[in-house]
């Protein structure tokens, strides 16, 4: 019986650090996979684009000032937001798996591949709604319906 106690305790003891151990592992593929996507260019991306976005209405604002408000923005604070989402949805032998894609040569051209595939897709998307509104706009008018003129 005692045996049986001291094994239990031992198990219980060890479940938190394999958990963390697990936890820890999952946190480190997660960030490796938002490496090998891009993600941690586009939090870049996100934070020049905030700045330019606020320089007009601070044109006063010399350079140096700015630089020193970026480096207040650091990228990889946003990779630390998006780690528990991507853990929150993934199983560890799912984000394996999806690295493994991604570190692939096919992966490496879809995230090459993938602004221009979204942004062609985005045009297409656009005209083919906007051809659809009209052509319901005059099936509406077909039947007597006129748009209300704001």
């Amino acid at each position: 019986m005692r045996k049986l106690l001291v094994t239990l305790a031992c198990c219980l003891l060890l479940s938190p650090s394999s958990a963390l151990a697990d936890a820890a592992e999952k946190d480190a593929t997660i960030r490796k996979l938002i490496e090998v996507t891009g993600a941690t260019q586009m939090g870049s991306q996100l934070v020049a684009n905030l700045l330019e976005q606020l320089k007009p209405a601070f044109p006063h604002v010399s350079a140096e000032t700015w630089d020193e408000l970026a480096s207040l923005l650091p990228p990889a604070e946003a990779a630390d937001l998006i780690v528990p989402i991507y853990a929150k949805h993934f199983e560890q032998e799912e984000l394996e798996a999806l690295l493994a894609f991604y570190e692939s040569p096919t992966g490496q051209k879809m995230l090459a591949k993938m602004p221009e595939v979204m942004q062609e897709s985005i045009e297409v998307g656009n005209d083919w709604g906007r051809r659809k509104a009209q052509e319901l706009i005059e099936k509406l008018k077909e039947r007597g319906f006129e748009p209300v003129q704001a």
